[in-house]
């Protein structure tokens, strides 16, 4: 695990590369497979920047951070001097000296660009809502896992019209990975042993994000995935933290 990512942060599905990807999908194999032994981020300080409280299961940059043998500390925004730029700027350096990366629940990118640059250390925003690189990188690594293949040999059934939001980003991951994204409809032309299915409108898992399906033969209810989705993306989230915080 000593290929870091060219980038000290991965904020949206655009700042994601082909070998990020495989650096990321590597390492967070690497780490499920260690199962919890050693503590490559032992001594190291994070923290988690944001209004919400920790969240259990769905707080999973905490849980990662944790498991990596870093300290985490919670910090409201109200705690801190964010309303003049000057104030946000000293603020910054001052966080920079105290954590080796910082976690924003629900700030703004302009804010954490700000905080990205006068901090100089890794900042990150698994927590956002939806379609973040992480969490898809998670449900890419489910998929592999459940049909023990090359990833270019996975089929994976997006429900929904092409040009929706969650569309667009599963053809994103497919053009990095060589996945086969199909519409539902078509999925009879991709014949493979098992096909997944993605339903953005569908069941969630306990992060509120859509729900995995297996199906064998025709694409149908199929058999949840929603369990194992968590559990990868805290294995990502931990890969990404291993390959940034120096």
């Amino acid at each position: 695990m000593n290929q870091k990512l060219h980038q000290r942060g991965l904020w949206t599905l655009d700042d994601l590369s082909a070998a990020d990807a495989r650096t990321l999908l590597t390492t967070a194999r690497a780490l499920k497979q260690a199962q919890g032994r050693g503590l490559p981020l032992k001594g190291k300080h994070v923290a988690v920047l944001g209004d919400s409280r920790p969240g259990g299961e769905t707080d999973v940059f905490t849980a990662a951070a944790l498991g990596l043998g870093a300290q985490v500390t919670r910090i409201l925004p109200n705690t801190l001097r964010l309303a003049a730029k000057g104030d946000r700027r000293d603020t910054a350096r001052v966080l920079g000296r105290l954590y080796d990366a910082i976690e924003c629940d629900g700030m703004g990118q302009t804010f954490m660009l700000e905080l990205k640059g006068a901090a100089a250390i890794p900042v990150s925003n698994v927590l956002m809502p939806d379609r973040h690189p992480t969490r898809m990188l998670a449900d890419l690594m489910t998929l592999q896992e459940i049909g023990a293949c090359p990833i270019d040999a996975l089929t994976l059934c997006v429900a929904g019209e092409e040009g929706t939001p969650w569309s667009v980003a599963w053809r994103r991951i497919a053009a990095l990975t060589g996945i086969a994204i199909v519409p539902v409809a078509l999925a009879e032309r991709h014949p493979r042993p098992v096909c997944f299915l993605f339903d953005p409108l569908g069941a969630t898992c306990a992060d509120g994000q859509p729900t995995l399906r297996m199906t064998v033969g025709n694409v149908g209810p199929g058999v949840s995935l929603a369990s194992r989705q968590m559990t990868n993306h805290r294995h990502v989230v931990e890969a990404l933290l291993a390959q940034t915080v120096e």
